[in-house]
């Protein structure tokens, strides 16, 4: 008798082996963005950045701008933590982006000096490991 299986694969890694290589970037379920040493440095560490949204892919796009440009979100240092953090829930409501966990993006990388996040690409994790 032939039984069907209808596997998923897990597209993750442990928690640990993402933590301490290359850029992590999370977001909560209020829609804050935390991104580690490294992706902030990636992105020639600003203090503000300008967030967008490529509907047809799905991504999510951050990029560098002066803080005193309109329409820009504060990047910020949370206390007791290496990373940074951006409060971006007005931007999430408005795309209809909500996860119900914190989700890491999986496949977030640089490309023409915007931070790209595809949100198809993403893994639930423990909100107390950053």
């Amino acid at each position: 008798m032939t039984t069907i299986k209808l596997w998923t694969k897990f597209n993750g890694k442990p928690n640990s082996s993402i933590r301490s290589e290359g850029i992590r970037v999370t977001m909560g379920t209020r829609g804050e963005i935390y991104l580690n040493k490294v992706a902030w440095e990636a992105m020639d560490k600003p203090e503000a950045v300008e967030l967008m949204f490529d509907f047809p892919r799905a991504v999510i796009g951050l990029k560098k701008v002066d803080p005193w440009i309109e329409d820009t979100f504060p990047v910020r240092s949370p206390k007791n933590a290496t990373g940074k953090v951006i409060r971006a829930n007005p931007f999430a409501v408005h795309h209809g982006i909500k996860p119900s966990r914190t989700v890491i993006f999986n496949k977030a990388h640089m490309d023409e000096g915007v931070l790209s996040l595809p949100l198809q690409a993403v893994t639930a994790i423990n909100g107390g490991s950053r």
